[in-house]
């Protein structure tokens, strides 16, 4: 059975709550490991982890229309020449990414008409660019929209949030 590594890079992950959320729908599947990406990650064992599972699902908080500076960083000084690129850069060529995040706004707001003029997928082009280069698959994007703090009008409904765990579940599960 394939391994699948979900490596969570939130800046502020004590205080999250849907991306705690999104980790506990999770909780009990077998051959998952979750990472929380720490400030003071090494290198050597990231590259480890990553080594060890068939398929990488990066979570994050969609930030300023990318990954937060944490995650961005650790896809700086992991994802390297000669271990994912380059002579002989191939420890993450053929494994299956999903890119998951969570936004503030509301879906509409990811349109060409809506307040970002954009899509989430058009936003992503970097993340995206980048499992292409390292010649992984990228399997989809997952959001969550309505990431927003009580009271917010854009908060994503209890009803709402719930579906979309399960759905998470189920993707990261059929991986």
């Amino acid at each position: 059975m394939k391994k699948t590594l979900v490596l969570v890079g939130h800046t502020n992950y004590e205080n999250s709550f849907y991306n705690k959320k999104l980790v506990e729908s999770l909780a009990g599947l077998p051959n998952i490991t979750t990472h929380i990406i720490k400030e003071d990650f090494k290198v050597e064992e990231e590259q480890k982890l990553l080594m060890e599972h068939d398929n990488i699902v990066l979570q994050f908080p969609f930030h300023w229309f990318d990954m937060p500076f944490l995650f961005k960083s650790w896809v700086d000084k992991v994802v390297l020449y000669g271990f994912a690129y380059g002579p002989d850069g191939d420890k993450l060529e053929n494994k299956n990414f999903l890119i998951s995040i969570t936004t503030n706004s509301v879906a509409s707001a990811y349109t060409h008409e809506g307040h970002n003029k954009a899509t989430i997928d058009e936003l992503l082009a970097p993340t995206k660019a980048t499992i292409r280069f390292v010649r992984g698959n990228l399997k989809g994007i997952f959001a969550i929209h309505g990431a927003a703090p009580e009271g917010s009008p854009n908060k994503i409904s209890d009803s709402d949030l719930a579906k979309k765990l399960a759905e998470y579940k189920t993707l990261v599960s059929s991986l």
